[in-house]
């Protein structure tokens, strides 16, 4: 009897110091862990978004129509960019709302142009969606 009482506090030694190992190990893993993400807290890089396919590179269509959404877009990528460089989040966040609209318009204006012109007007608007994703 004597034995298995000793073999059972071997068997209990045995346990919480493994217990506590582990507990150590996972205690050092959170830690790293952590000191990693203080050292690489977001980083929101002070790089703008680029006007350059807003402003050089604008598409002309013979269709008035299309042209409207044109200037309509442009002005819109115009204001996109004003808010992001003065960091206005609350202009920010009612552009991306208005995003959605512009992209259905989008979508229902290049239904109404010959295949050329589709890909002509979509390679401006991919452009300009590039640009703005910062």
């Amino acid at each position: 009897m004597k034995i298995f009482y000793a073999y059972l506090l071997t068997v209990f030694f045995f346990l919480f110091f493994n217990c506590e190992k582990k507990t150590n190990i996972k205690e050092n893993k959170v830690e790293k862990l952590s000191k990693n993400k203080d050292s690489s807290e977001l980083n929101i890089s002070d790089s703008e978004i680029a006007l350059d396919p807003i402003i050089s590179e604008v598409p002309e269509f013979s269709n008035a129509e299309v042209n409207k959404f044109i200037n309509k877009t442009k002005a819109y990528y115009e204001e996109v960019y004003q808010a992001a460089k003065d960091k206005n989040l609350d202009k920010e966040i009612e552009l991306q709302h208005k995003s959605i609209e512009i992209d259905t318009e989008f979508l229902q204006i290049k239904n109404k142009l010959s295949n050329a012109e589709q890909k002509q007007l979509e390679n401006w608007y991919m452009k300009l969606v590039e640009s703005a994703a910062y």
